[in-house]
């Protein structure tokens, strides 16, 4: 797991997420505008298959690419954060094309917030699933 730190908010970061360095992070924290439609890290959760996006802002949203018929694969945040890029890898576009390119703002108004249930942990043993 990686640790990337968003003003005082400390967050660690999957494996199988695919995240903006640091040091672009910082850059797009002390840009004026809105944080809540950028794009800092996303990726495949392979637990439920839903894509997982943590934006600029600290929110933490999900994606179910299997509902837009997007195959599944990478998910590549660029330096801004405003796209997020489709890999065209182990085929999963028909043709030879790179790959595409969506806009974060589309991704982000298709996702739901993921604390819409959450699982209390302590000490890695589990309390359950809540409902918030």
């Amino acid at each position: 797991m990686n640790m990337i730190q968003l003003g005082d908010l400390e967050i660690k970061i999957p494996n199988y997420l695919t995240c903006l360095t640091q040091e672009y992070i910082n850059n797009l924290l002390k840009l004026d505008g809105e944080l809540s439609d950028k794009i800092i890290a996303a990726g495949i959760n392979p637990k439920d298959s839903k894509v997982v996006l943590i934006l600029a802002s600290g929110i933490i949203m999900l994606f179910d690419g299997d509902s837009y018929y997007i195959p599944r694969g990478k998910y590549i945040p660029s330096q801004d954060g405003k796209t997020i890029f489709l890999s065209n890898e182990r085929g999963r576009w028909p043709d030879t094309i790179e790959g595409f390119t969506i806009e974060s703002s589309w991704i982000i108004s298709k996702s739901d917030m993921a604390l819409k249930n959450a699982e209390l942990f302590v000490n890695n043993n589990s309390f359950g699933t809540f409902e918030i």
